[in-house]
């Protein structure tokens, strides 16, 4: 006999307060009643950090946006930029991200180019 349990995580321990929020935001917009009926006093932030404010950027197609994120990267002059997490909507997505950063990277002069990794 099949009797399975829900079991709600509640506490998140990575995210920053801000990230939670905004996460939590769009999803009761998106899934009002899922969200409602799972997570009835919210999702807990652990981390005490309040974290970046968030960025809501339109595109007009794949290339500006790969061309904007690419560039806010090269803002952040990090030593080690595979710390560095692009969340996307699906994998296809991934795919047309890595193909355009490829491109616009191999614009730049060799001593600038960015060594990624997929």
């Amino acid at each position: 006999d099949y009797d399975p349990e829900l079991i709600i995580f509640s506490k998140n321990y990575r995210s920053t307060r801000k990230l939670l929020e905004a996460t939590y935001s769009y999803l009761k917009n998106v899934f009002e009643r899922e969200v409602e009926n799972i997570y009835k006093y919210r999702a807990i932030p652990e981390s005490k950090e309040e974290g970046e404010y968030i960025i809501l950027k339109t595109a007009h197609d794949i290339s500006e946006e790969a061309e904007w994120i690419f560039k806010k990267i090269l803002q952040l002059e990090v030593k080690d930029i595979s710390k560095i997490a692009i969340l996307t909507r699906n994998n296809g997505m991934n795919t047309l991200l890595s193909r355009e950063f490829d491109r616009i990277n191999s614009t730049l002069p060799e001593n600038k180019q960015l060594k990624l990794c997929w």
